[in-house]
């Protein structure tokens, strides 16, 4: 268990220095959109690997030094280029935005409630009478 506790540390370091980052990454595993090999240099590839848009392949051939376009591997047409780890970015983006806004939903009758102005307390000679 200790070993997989590390590989896992060792993992998520290696994706980013970044808390961001590395949750993003973790998110994407608890989800299972990535699923692990546990050989670190097959898992950064299936992270890091830039996949063409148009049909989910690899580049093929030269590939211009921002390293987004290029030619597909499956049907050899120019095509962009973006990495999984960019989707693991955005899901966990949409997954935190969601509970945000629900956790938003949850308290604002507590907030409203809390927010609320009150009265003060009047005093009129001896009594204390409320507003």
């Amino acid at each position: 268990m200790a070993a997989i506790k590390q590989y896992l540390l060792t993992l998520l370091q290696n994706c980013s220095d970044e808390p961001f980052g590395q949750d993003a990454v973790e998110h994407a595993i608890m989800t299972g959109k990535l699923q692990l090999t546990y050989n670190l240099e097959t898992d950064l590839h299936q992270i890091f690997d830039q996949r063409s848009v148009c049909c989910e392949a690899p580049p093929h051939g030269a590939v211009t030094t921002d390293h987004s376009r290029g030619l597909c591997a499956q049907c050899r047409r120019p095509s962009a280029f973006k990495m999984r780890y960019d989707d693991f970015i955005n899901a966990y983006q949409a997954t935190r935005q969601r509970n945000l806004e629900s956790l938003t939903d949850s308290y604002s009758g507590l907030l409203e409630e809390i927010l609320r102005p009150a009265p003060l307390a009047v005093t009129h000679g001896k009594n204390l009478v409320k507003a």
